[in-house]
C-alpha cells in the first residue's frame, strides 16, 4: 500500500518545510519524494509564501524618508519623480518646496490606499 502524503492547512504550519525546500536545492519533485507531499501542494504554498514575503517586504520598505536640510534649497526650473516601477512625474516650471512636499505627501497616500 502508498503512503500518504503530508498535508498543511496553514502557511505557518507549512512555512518551515518552504524554507526547507529552498535550502536544500532539490526539485521540487525529488523535494516531495524525500519529504512525502503531494507536488501540486508544495506548490501552492510556494505561491503562497512568496506572496506573502512579498506583502511583509512592502510593508517593511520606507516610502520616504524625512530630509533635514540646513541651508535653504534654490527652486529648480524643472523636476522629474522617478519611482522605482519606472512611473515618472515631470513637472516643467518653477514651483516651492511647500508645493513638493504637499505633493510627495498625496502621491504617498494615494499609492498607499490606491
Amino acid at each position: 500500500m502508498e503512503e500518504s502524503k503530508r498535508t498543511y492547512s496553514s502557511l505557518e504550519k507549512m512555512r518551515p518545510l518552504l524554507e526547507k525546500y529552498y535550502a536544500s536545492g532539490l526539485s521540487q519533485k525529488k523535494y516531495c519524494e524525500q519529504e512525502q507531499l503531494a507536488p501540486h501542494l508544495l506548490g501552492y504554498w510556494l505561491r503562497k509564501y512568496k506572496a506573502s514575503q512579498s506583502v511583509e517586504q512592502q510593508k517593511e520598505s520606507p516610502k520616504f524618508v524625512s530630509l533635514q536640510i540646513s541651508s535653504p534649497l534654490p527652486i529648480p526650473d524643472s523636476v522629474q519623480i522617478v519611482y522605482s516601477n519606472g512611473t515618472k512625474i515631470n513637472i516643467a516650471q518653477k514651483v516651492d518646496w511647500a508645493f513638493f512636499e504637499k505633493l510627495l505627501v498625496k502621491l504617498d497616500d494615494v499609492s498607499n490606499h490606491g
